[in-house]
């Protein structure tokens, strides 16, 4: 058999097959799709948490900025009280008879 036609009968062969069909079974790609919503939502929620602290963080800052431009209208916080001098701690003595819970039984021989 001459090589040439042996060539040509190998490449429309190639050519002619039909593809591998490679779609999904439909409950692996519904598992896929929640799989990827799931972590999308984790995202998002990771996300918006990193942009609220940052958001405090400046927040914080320009408040410590400006307080002391806002500090002259208020009054000064009083100051903190003394402790009164309380003494030694009278023990009193205990006048409670002790006696047992439960009543004695005497043992029998």
């Amino acid at each position: 058999m001459n090589p040439g036609i042996l060539l040509i009968l190998v490449f429309l062969l190639l050519a002619s097959s039909e593809p591998i069909d490679t779609g999904l079974d439909p409950k692996v790609a519904a598992a896929v799709e929640a799989n990827i919503r799931l972590r999308r939502e984790e995202f998002w929620k990771n996300c918006r948490r990193a942009a609220v602290d940052r958001a405090s963080g400046f927040v914080d800052s320009l408040l410590l900025a400006q307080a002391p431009m806002t500090s002259e209208d208020t009054l000064a916080p009083p100051p903190r009280p003394e402790r009164p001098d309380l003494g030694p701690a009278a023990i009193e003595e205990d006048t409670i008879p002790l006696r047992p819970i439960l009543p004695v039984r005497k043992k029998e021989k």
